[in-house]
């Protein structure tokens, strides 16, 4: 079976290009996300979800107009039965009648809270793909250039607070706060490490872990982009940008977003190699660069300490993030078809011997947390849903720069979620939409096309 439920429409014939509030509402996306951590009106909301919930009003007008019309693929099928598994893992725990608590919290609440942030995540990938489908190349690279600016200026912004902490001794910068209530817990900026605390930028993120997730997928699209020749600005322009990104990568001193990128710039240097050995020299001068930093500068000692914390467990984090994947993995095995239910590990941890008991721990691992929320059945489709998404992109990602650039920010987005918990954020889905929308909608000269195997609803 192909793809459905396609309208047949011509790209100059669609809504979506007439509608240009749609582009700006993505450029608006592109550059705001970043502010996901900051509230507008309630306490948990945040500037993106309002972007998406204006996109998503005029996209049920423009489809309540044409006879109900909309874009769909394969991909959205599995999502779907992935949602479905939720909702009946849900209901198995509802009526269940199960009456435990943790930190305030029963299983039916936390189950219907985790389910409702699942059916946020499918719809929100189906608004993003429907907004996408129509536009040109064009608008994709703006939202690209976009996110690259803007992430430089957030960047910068972590650049400069760790001067003025630093150099100048001022807090000025740190005191900079998000009205969210779930990111307010402290100052995250100063941690120890070994004898002594040391500061650890965290942007306009309060958090360094958030900081460094937000900077990895970037600087990986400015890598494959530069290397793709997607033009930016200038040459140096590129270079620039690429000093800025790696200064706040190593200042946020992110593990998890170092070994991201180590490990991305593996995968990435052997592809380039394959290709032409040439094109592996540029990776190899950026790594070179790198090391050289770290060598020169107290900021190697800072990253090979926390390195041999990790593999030492001398490292809190990393001791609780391992004893959440063990607890995971054990909590899985014992029930491995259907899982514990939506949210439902964090009423396990505790009793397993968890070690965090103060939140409503999670696996920090979004593989773990399928498995322990809807076991094998709900695992498959989700798994299914990135094997379509990424299969088709790594197939024309040599011919189409731009598919090649966010390709590698999906799977850095996949490695980051392999020691967080946060993937129900939309920025997550906006890049797999992108990424799909771009594989199979876009011709390489950048206008749109619909497939051939496309059909009405």
């Amino acid at each position: 079976m192909g793809m459905s439920a396609f309208s047949p429409r011509s790209p100059s014939q669609s809504p979506i290009r007439e509608f240009r509030i749609k582009d700006w509402l993505l450029y608006a996306f592109a550059a705001l996300y970043p502010l996901m951590v900051f509230s507008v009106f309630f306490s948990r909301d945040s500037v993106p979800l309002w972007i998406v919930v204006l996109l998503a009003a005029l996209l049920l007008a423009e489809v309540l107009q044409h006879n109900g019309e909309f874009w769909t693929e394969r991909s959205m099928t599995y999502l779907f039965l992935f949602l479905v598994a939720y909702v009946c893992s849900t209901y198995r725990i509802l009526d269940a009648d199960a009456n435990m608590t943790w930190l305030g919290r029963t299983q039916a609440d936390r189950a219907v809270s985790t389910t409702l942030r699942v059916a946020y995540v499918v719809a929100v990938f189906f608004t993003f793909v429907n907004v996408l489908a129509s536009t040109s190349e064009d608008v994709i690279r703006r939202i690209f250039v976009i996110q690259i600016w803007c992430g430089a200026i957030v960047a910068l912004f972590g650049i400069l607070q760790f001067l003025t902490y630093t150099i100048l001794g001022s807090d000025v910068l740190t005191r900079i706060e998000p009205t969210n209530e779930t990111f307010g817990k402290g100052a995250y900026y100063l941690q120890k490490i070994g004898s002594e605390r040391v500061f650890r930028a965290s942007g306009i993120f309060k958090e360094p872990s958030s900081f460094g997730f937000f900077l990895a997928p970037l600087i990986v699209k400015l890598i494959v982009g530069t290397a793709r020749n997607v033009k930016i600005g200038a040459r140096w322009t590129s270079y620039a940008l690429l000093a800025i990104y790696g200064f706040a990568v190593l200042i946020n001193v992110s593990l998890t977003g170092i070994l991201t990128l180590a490990v991305l710039a593996a995968f990435f240097l052997i592809s380039r190699i394959r290709r032409s050995p040439v094109g592996g020299i540029g990776v190899v001068a950026l790594v070179c660069c790198v090391a050289a930093v770290l060598v020169v500068t107290p900021l190697g000692s800072l990253v090979g300490y926390r390195i041999s914390n990790i593999f030492e467990f001398r490292d809190p984090s990393t001791i609780d993030r391992v004893s959440r994947i063990a607890i995971g993995a054990v909590v899985f095995m014992n029930h491995p078809w259907a899982g514990v239910g939506p949210g439902i590990f964090a009423f396990w941890y505790p009793a397993l011997g968890g070690l965090d008991r103060s939140t409503m721990a999670t696996p920090l691992n979004i593989w773990l947390n399928v498995l322990t929320d809807v076991g094998i059945i709900g695992f498959i489709p989700f798994v299914a849903f990135l094997y379509r998404v990424l299969h088709k992109a790594n197939r024309v990602r040599k011919q189409v720069p731009m598919v090649a650039v966010y390709f590698w920010s999906a799977l850095s987005y996949l490695l980051l979620l392999s020691t967080t918990d946060i993937w129900y954020i939309e920025i997550v889905w906006f890049e797999f939409a992108v990424l799909l929308v771009i594989s199979r909608f876009i011709a390489p000269n950048g206008i749109t096309v619909l497939p051939q195997d496309s059909s009405t609803t």
